[in-house]
C-alpha cells in the first residue's frame, strides 16, 4: 500500500509540474494575469490614456469577458476623464450584470466538467455597488447633477438588496449612503437625501456627513466640499492549487455507493480541502505552489460492499463458459449475464486500482500591502482633516467570497467526482478492448483532469483598497487641496470651486 501511496504522489508532482506550465505561463510575480498586472501598473503611473487603448476586444488586455470588459473600461476611463465613455461602459456592465442574475443551466452543468471559469464572470454585491458609484461621480464631473442623483437611486436600491449586519459591509454601505444623500442633497431632492442621511447615521456615520434635522445649505457667504480619497487597489484573486490524493476505496464508493453514501464521502473530502485551503494564503511577490492533500494519520477509509471470492470465481466460470460456447451467447442473454458481467468488471477493479489524483484549483484573495496612514485630505490654511468615514473595500470582496465559499467547495468536489466517473468508465469501456488500452485511457483521465482544472480568479481588481470621506464647509471661491501621502510629502489634488449654499465634489486616488 505504501508503495502505491508514493507512486500516486510522484504522478503528482509531475502534474503539478504540467499544470504550472498550464495554468501561470501568462502569470505575474502578483499573482495576476501579465496583462491584468501591467493596467494596474499603467493606471498607478498616470497612463490611464494608453491603458484604455488595450481594453478593445480582442486588444492585449481583454480579459474575454463582455461583463468584465465593460467594468475594467469604465473605471479606465474614469481616470482618463472619458466620463461620457465611462458611462456607457457602466450602463452596459449593469445590463449584462442583471441578466445573468439567472445563471444559465448549460454553463452551470459546464462547470462541472471543466471549470468555474466556463460561467459568466458576476460582480461580488461590494463590486456591483461601486458601479453606480463611480457612474455618479461621472455625472458630477460632467456638471449633470440630475443624472448623479439617478445614479445615487441606483445604488440606494443596491444598498437595500444587498442589506447587512456584517461589520465590514456596514462601513462601505455607511460610506455610500452618505455619499448617495450628498448627490441627492446637491441636486436638491431634500427629501431623498434626509432618507439617505437617515440611513447613513443607523449605520453609524456621523452627523457632519450625513446632517440631521433635514438637509441645512450653507450661508450664502459659505459652501460644502465632499472630498473622496481613494487609496491603492482592492485584494485579488490568484491561484492555489490543491491536490487530493483519493484512495482506492473511497473511488470504489464514488463508483458503486449509493447517493447517500456519495455524499457524505464528498463532505469528508470538502472538509478535508477546506482545512488546508484555509491555511493557504500566497506571499506577494512569489507564486502560488501546489499544496498535496494526503488522508490525515490515522483515517480509515470506507468499505464499500465488494464481491467475494465466491463471487468472482463464479464469474469467471461464466466468462470462460461463454468464451468456450463458440458462438452460443445469444443464449445467455437476459439478467443473469448482465448480472454476471457486472460482477466480473468489479472482480477486474478490485484487481486492478490505483488512486486517483483529484485537483482542486482554489481562489485565494492577496491583499496589497496597506499604508499605515490614515486618509485625510490637508486644507489650504495647512490643518489636515482625517476622512470622517471610511471603507476597506479589500475586506468588502473578501467577505462577499467567504459567504460564497461552501457552494464553491461543493461545486469543485461534484466537479472533481464528475471527472473521475467519466474517466473511470472510459477506461472499464476501453479495458474490454484491451487491459493496456484500459490503463493508458486511466492514466490520460487522470492527467487530462488535473490539467484542465483551474480556479477563477477573475474580479474587478482596478477597484481601489479602501475609500474615505469627508466633508468641508469653506468660504466661497477656489481652494487648493492636498492629500498627505504618509511619507512627509503630500499629493495635490487640484483646484475646487466653492459655490455659496452649495455642495461641490472633489475626487481623488492615491495609488500608494
Amino acid at each position: 500500500m505504501l508503495r502505491r501511496w508514493s507512486a500516486a504522489l510522484l504522478l503528482a508532482l509531475a502534474l503539478g509540474g504540467c499544470a504550472g506550465l498550464f495554468s501561470s505561463f501568462d502569470v505575474a510575480p502578483s499573482g495576476l494575469r501579465t496583462s491584468d498586472d501591467r493596467l494596474r501598473r499603467m493606471l498607478a503611473s498616470g497612463r490611464a490614456g494608453a491603458a484604455l487603448e488595450q481594453l478593445a476586444p480582442e486588444g492585449e488586455a481583454d480579459p474575454g469577458d463582455a461583463l468584465l470588459r465593460a467594468l475594467y473600461a469604465g473605471i479606465v476611463a474614469h481616470y482618463a476623464g472619458e466620463y461620457e465613455l465611462s458611462n456607457a461602459a457602466f450602463e452596459l456592465a449593469v445590463e449584462l450584470s442583471e441578466d445573468r442574475r439567472t445563471t444559465s443551466v448549460s454553463r452551470s452543468a459546464l462547470s462541472l466538467v471543466a471549470s468555474d471559469r466556463a460561467l459568466p464572470f458576476q460582480p461580488s454585491p461590494s463590486e456591483r455597488l461601486l458601479i453606480p458609484y463611480y457612474a455618479a461621480l461621472n455625472y458630477l464631473e460632467l456638471g449633470d447633477t440630475e443624472g448623479a442623483a439617478v445614479e445615487a437611486r441606483r445604488l440606494s436600491a443596491l444598498l437595500e438588496r444587498y442589506r447587512t449586519d456584517d461589520r465590514a459591509d456596514r462601513w462601505l454601505h455607511g460610506l455610500l449612503r452618505a455619499f448617495a444623500g450628498a448627490v441627492f442633497e446637491a441636486a436638491g431632492e431634500r427629501n431623498d437625501a434626509d432618507v439617505a442621511y437617515r440611513n447613513a447615521r443607523a449605520l453609524g456615520v456621523d452627523s457632519i456627513l450625513a446632517p440631521t434635522e433635514g438637509v441645512r445649505p450653507a450661508p450664502d457667504s459659505l459652501g460644502d466640499v465632499v472630498v473622496l480619497i481613494e487609496r491603492g487597489f482592492v485584494a485579488h484573486r490568484v491561484e492555489q492549487s490543491l491536490a487530493v490524493l483519493l484512495l482506492p476505496e473511497e473511488i470504489e464508493l464514488f463508483e458503486d455507493g449509493d447517493a447517500e453514501e456519495r455524499a457524505a464521502l464528498a463532505a469528508q473530502i470538502a472538509a478535508r480541502v477546506l482545512a488546508h485551503a484555509a491555511e493557504v494564503l500566497p506571499e506577494p511577490g512569489r507564486r502560488s505552489a501546489t499544496l498535496f492533500v494526503t488522508p490525515p494519520e490515522g483515517y480509515t477509509p470506507p468499505r464499500p460492499r465488494r464481491p467475494t471470492s465466491e463471487e468472482c470465481e463464479r464469474a469467471a466460470t461464466g466468462d470462460a463458459t461463454k468464451g468456450g460456447s463458440g458462438g452460443s451467447s445469444r443464449s445467455g442473454t437476459g439478467a443473469g449475464t448482465a448480472r454476471s458481467g457486472e460482477e466480473a468488471m468489479r472482480c477486474e477493479r478490485r484487481r486492478e486500482r490505483t488512486p486517483y489524483l483529484l485537483r482542486i484549483a482554489w481562489p485565494v484573495y492577496l491583499r496589497p500591502p496597506a499604508p499605515a496612514a490614515p486618509l485625510a485630505v490637508t486644507l489650504p490654511d495647512g490643518r489636515v482633516e482625517l476622512a470622517r468615514a471610511s471603507a476597506d473595500i479589500s475586506e468588502a470582496v473578501i467577505r462577499d467570497f467567504q459567504a460564497e465559499r461552501t457552494a464553491l467547495v461543493a461545486r469543485t468536489i461534484a466537479r472533481g467526482v464528475t471527472k473521475l466517473l467519466v474517466s473511470r468508465g472510459l477506461e472499464s469501456e476501453l479495458g474490454e478492448k484491451g487491459e493496456t488500452a484500459g490503463r493508458i485511457a486511466g492514466v490520460l483521465g487522470n492527467v487530462g483532469t488535473a490539467l484542465l482544472e483551474q480556479a477563477d480568479t477573475r474580479s474587478w481588481h482596478l477597484l481601489p483598497g479602501s475609500i474615505g470621506m469627508t466633508r468641508l464647509r469653506l468660504p466661497a471661491g477656489t481652494h487648493a487641496l492636498s492629500v498627505p501621502d504618509g511619507r512627509g510629502s503630500s499629493v495635490d489634488i487640484g483646484q475646487v470651486e466653492v459655490r455659496p449654499g452649495r455642495v461641490t465634489f472633489v475626487s481623488a486616488r492615491l495609488f500608494r
